[in-house]
């Protein structure tokens, strides 16, 4: 646990990397602070991620170094609790080397320089699958831990939906043990869905009592207009599974391999290749597991791996991160497997010991050039605050309190996020528009007062519908109706 934290302290300060659902989830946690709950309206993210951040609030509304502090600190306990993962399926020693892969892992570290759910949604399915291999070797003999292991399942699906998974094999590993009473093993059952889905179920009841934006039932049973397809039902999700199955086996290329050192492997030729030799490698691992060994942690990042493959947003690497403290085992296992039956061959352990020194030196010197990268990075993460306090502060002075504004941006463009950091700090909620044809766009101020266009726009929007140009702020040209 020490070695992500003496990681982490020469990045920890006031800065931080935001992406957009970041001002949605401190958005949220606001709320949660100020008033008990949540804004009356729709939300896409779950509610999990909001309710840790919400006591971090009282220091105040963009409180950056406790934030910090919390992700390296999951960081920390991720690491403590991989070595107690792996420690009886590969022994004390190969389990403090997982759990050193994970404290010196390049993606991980980056992690905590981002607000996002991943760090916490890893801490709590760890926790699960702990209380789920336990259940898988031996009989449940409390129902307390019953409920222990259906609120932790609970509270991993509330922070990241795709923790909805370990739901079925949490049940399987309860329900496995024949030798049980029939009536034990269903109170059993009863109790871990009333745990589980009984906070889910109160989700979206009060999901449900406001208009429905984009959710997740559209996402999974219609096609997105980026995707450009007419395809329905299990027609769309195999052209998806054809789309982002090998973006996925890229990302856990990434995991395993620094992205700058090992930079040939993420260009072509080399690109396509490694991608599936390395990808490939850990799920056939996990299927060999799988079906050898019947384990449920393989089972679960079988599963895993299969709604991510269905994802409709190519997210990069941290979709799969919170799965490199299982993915870490598996060189390990395999490694392990050679040892043990190359008693007859002098080659076999010194080029297993080689290739493990290596990788441990390869993830080494990646989290090396991740610490060089912090001035960098600290400066940029810095300077779009500014930008965003800037954008703020123009609010407060010219644009009513509680008002809305649109803000457009080009597809994919990083400068939405500096609109939401303004919106969130003026409390003046902005309609986000991302645009894809930049050569002609017809603005429509409808919905808000005024519009924050960015510069690459600008032109296009200039002579449409009245609306004039009044000032110029930080990259973005801000329109509004004549005579506001």
């Amino acid at each position: 646990m020490l070695l992500p934290v003496a990681l982490s302290i020469p990045g920890l300060g006031r800065w931080c990397i935001f992406s957009p659902d970041s001002f949605q989830y401190l958005e949220m946690a606001r709320s949660v602070a100020e008033t008990g709950g949540f804004p009356h309206r729709h939300f896409m993210l779950p509610p999990g991620f909001p309710v840790v951040l919400a006591p971090l609030l009282c220091f105040g509304s963009l409180p950056l170094l406790p934030m910090r502090t919390l992700l390296a600190a999951c960081w920390a306990i991720a690491a403590a609790l991989t070595y107690l993962l792996h420690r009886d399926e590969l022994g004390r020693r190969l389990a403090w080397v997982a759990g050193l892969l994970v404290a010196i892992s390049p993606v991980l570290l980056h992690s905590t320089m981002m607000l996002l759910s991943e760090p916490v949604f890893t801490v709590l399915a760890l926790m699960t699958l702990l209380v789920m291999v336990r259940w898988w070797r031996r009989p449940v003999g409390s129902v307390w831990f019953v409920a222990l292991g259906g609120l932790l399942t609970a509270a991993a699906v509330m922070v990241r939906s795709v923790g909805i998974v370990l739901l079925p094999v949490l049940a399987l590993a309860l329900l496995r043990h024949r030798d049980q009473p029939v009536t034990r093993r269903a109170i059993g059952a009863g109790i871990l869905a009333c745990c589980v889905l009984g906070p889910l179920a109160a989700w979206h009841i009060r999901q449900g009592l406001y208009p429905t934006g984009i959710g997740y039932e559209h996402i999974w049973t219609a096609a997105r207009a980026a995707e450009k397809t007419d395809a329905t039902g299990l027609a769309l999700q195999l052209e998806r599974f054809q789309k982002f199955a090998p973006s996925r086996l890229d990302s856990i290329k990434e995991t395993m391999l620094p992205k700058d050192l090992a930079w040939r492997a993420f260009n072509p030729p080399w690109d396509q290749p490694t991608t599936w030799l390395i990808g490939g490698f850990f799920v056939v691992v996990a299927l060999v597991r799988l079906i050898r060994l019947r384990s449920p942690v393989d089972l679960y990042v079988l599963l895993t791996l299969l709604i991510l493959s269905l994802w409709p947003w190519d997210e990069g690497v941290r979709l799969v991160a919170p799965l490199i403290l299982i993915f870490v085992s598996y060189p390990l296992w395999v490694g392990l497997l050679i040892w043990r039956r190359a008693r007859g061959r002098t080659w076999a352990r010194p080029a297993v010991a080689v290739a493990l020194v290596l990788w441990l030196l390869l993830q080494a010197a990646g989290v090396t050039v991740e610490l060089s990268r912090l001035p960098t990075l600290k400066a940029k993460a810095r300077h779009r605050m500014d930008v965003m306090a800037t954008l703020a502060a123009w609010h407060d002075a010219y644009t009513s309190p509680g008002a809305t504004w649109i803000g457009v941006t080009p597809q994919a463009d990083d400068s939405k996020t500096l609109l939401l950091g303004a919106a969130y700090l003026s409390r003046r909620p902005v309609t986000t528009i991302d645009v894809r044809d930049q050569s002609a766009y017809d603005l429509d101020l409808s919905v808000g007062q005024r519009a924050f266009v960015h510069e690459a726009l600008a032109n296009s929007v200039k002579e449409k519908h009245g609306y004039v140009p009044v000032s110029r702020q930080s990259g973005f040209v801000v329109f509004e109706r004549p005579g506001l």
